[in-house]
């Protein structure tokens, strides 16, 4: 119940305003990053990345030394920290984290502009 909430916000987050235009298809594009909290690496937690401007919202799960890979359209983002579904001590670490990074928020925008260039998600708090 509280990923379809979640998801719910996500989409009245982003708006209709945010389609691709079906005239031009953008390719997703490989990246990498990693997430700290007060400078230090953080594992075991689900990012989710929610489109601002056009492209399609995704999700990463984060493994060692708080690294995560995954696919994305260009274009700008932001993000929230989640719990991955099912792991009773993800949802432990994720409940760490302050609300205002458990709900996406516009002051956390970045952008995805071409592969290879790595996403420094730092969290401070």
């Amino acid at each position: 119940m509280r990923f379809f909430t979640l998801c719910v916000l996500l989409l009245a987050l982003v708006g209709c305003s945010n389609q691709i235009d079906p005239g031009k298809t953008a390719e997703a594009v490989d990246v990498s990053g990693k997430l700290t909290a007060n400078g230090k690496p953080v594992n075991n937690v689900r990012v989710v990345f929610v489109a601002i401007e056009k492209g399609q919202g995704t999700q990463a799960n984060v493994t060692k030394n708080g690294e995560f890979k995954l696919k994305m359209v260009p274009g700008k983002y932001t993000f929230l920290i989640d719990e991955i579904e099912g792991d009773p001590a993800s949802a432990k670490i994720a409940d760490k984290f302050p609300q205002k990074y458990r709900t996406a928020s516009t002051d956390r925008a970045f952008e995805v502009q071409q592969a290879g260039t790595p996403i420094e998600l730092k969290v401070d708090y």
